[in-house]
């Protein structure tokens, strides 16, 4: 029997009258401000989890690996936040609390799910309510971007269908949007299936061999149904938090607005480690010589990282507990990761690109010149001709580079310079007599 058959556990917000209040109908109670929503609007800096703001940018800015070095590699909070808003929907056109209405109490599952990139079909009546509950899946995982394949609606028509229905979950299509009940059946291997409505049956012929299909489009409950395994245990405190609100009516808006705070503490004590620990692959600033090439960044080992967990992990940013290390070798096989690690060490290549281009323009030459033989001088000025050309080639100035050119030109022989200096005209670097 398919995992997506069996939905999770029983729900941990139904009460002895079995009213579910998490339920799209609790959303709709009259709009009075609770506690709960009053905390939400006196201060934008209020966290719903228990965890504090004030110790994720105190761990952050505390990660300097030595004295020596006069640049931050690990952004501070304000800056992840801002890293945010390039990659996120609107919190308007998101509106967690009825994106997420038939699975609030499995809020944190899903983010592991999405964080782990884990097959997830959604299924809803509309496509509508599929697009907007699969781009708020997106999200959750926001500032990280979301770096698998995903299709807000998809439908028969569409040329990876066949691909997609297959009886293996190798797509690269990690969460689906589906309205058709079609997919019920040729989607039965997916193994998270997120139910947003009640799902009409389809025709299908009385044959023994498709009971366990007929099983799969019987009209199930909206829910999620998977037997994925959670890395980490219950946030307790925020799904209190969370059923109190919901049934003492606490706004939409208020709590979409917990949901995406609970998900963004979730994202930032989970990058924090990582970007603690890049910080150490980092070259001294003492290292960035104009006299030699820009220094490597060491690579990332997973088994030193996971050392450091021991000292620096998420407990020291998040109250949540339970198998950390297991969630994060979950997220090292996924696609999230090779885009998180490769654009974290291009920005880390730039900046270090850009601090040599600094050491290079506030040399004195003139002092390093002194013991220097034409070689090494005609060696030095090849080296920042290539530098100029790939400024230019960016449209970045060059000036400054060009005038410490000129300084070393200066210093050959006038028959040396006249050949050293045609192969610089090309470049716009001329001598100045």
């Amino acid at each position: 029997m398919p995992a997506s058959q069996f939905p999770v556990g029983g729900n941990p917000f139904l009460h002895e009258d079995e009213q579910d209040c998490c339920s799209p109908s609790s959303l709709e109670s009259p709009p009075s401000t609770s506690a709960f929503s009053k905390d939400l609007l006196r201060s934008d800096s209020t966290n719903i989890p228990n965890s504090s703001t004030a110790a994720v940018t105190a761990n952050v800015s505390s990660s300097s690996r030595d004295s020596d070095s006069s640049y931050d590699i690990v952004p501070e909070k304000d800056v992840i936040l801002r890293m945010q808003e390039e990659i996120e929907v609107s919190l308007d056109s998101r509106r967690y609390a009825q994106a997420f209405a038939p699975v609030l109490s499995h809020l944190q599952r899903l983010w592991e799910l999405v964080i782990t990139a884990q097959p997830l079909l959604v299924m809803g009546p509309n496509p509508g309510q599929t697009s907007q509950t699969v781009q708020a899946l997106v999200s959750c995982i926001a500032p990280l971007a979301f770096c698998a394949d995903y299709r807000p609606f998809f439908t028969i028509y569409d040329p990876e269908f066949k691909n997609v229905s297959r009886g293996s979950i190798s797509s690269p299509i990690a969460i689906l949007g589906v309205t058709n009940p079609f997919f019920s059946k040729a989607l039965n291997h997916w193994p998270n299936v997120i139910r947003l409505g009640k799902v009409r049956h389809i025709e299908k012929k009385r044959h023994a061999h498709q009971l366990s299909s007929k099983i799969l489009l019987e009209d199930l409950k909206p829910g999620l149904y998977s037997q994925y395994k959670p890395f980490l245990k219950r946030d307790a405190g925020f799904f209190k938090r969370l059923k109190k609100a919901l049934t003492d009516g606490t706004p939409e808006v208020c709590i979409s607005r917990a949901i995406q705070r609970f998900f963004q503490e979730l994202t930032l004590s989970f990058l924090i480690p990582l970007e603690q620990y890049i910080s150490t692959l980092m070259p001294l600033h003492r290292d960035i010589s104009p006299f030699r090439c820009v220094p490597e960044l060491n690579r990332f080992n997973m088994d030193d990282f996971f050392r450091t967990l021991e000292r620096a992990g998420p407990r020291l940013t998040c109250d949540v507990k339970g198998d950390w290390v297991g969630l994060y070798k979950s997220f090292f096989s996924g696609p999230h990761f090779v885009h998180w690690l490769s654009q974290r060490e291009a920005d880390i290549r730039q900046k270090l690109h850009s601090l040599h281009l600094d050491a290079i323009i506030r040399t004195n030459f003139s002092t390093w010149l002194e013991e220097r033989s034409e070689v090494e001088i005609v060696d030095m000025i090849l080296q920042l001709n290539q530098e100029v050309a790939s400024l230019r080639k960016s449209g970045s100035n060059c000036d400054g580079i060009c005038r410490q050119i000129r300084v070393l030109l200066h210093a050959l022989p006038d028959d040396l310079q006249q050949a050293v200096g045609r192969s610089n005209s090309a470049l716009g670097v001329h001598r100045q007599d």
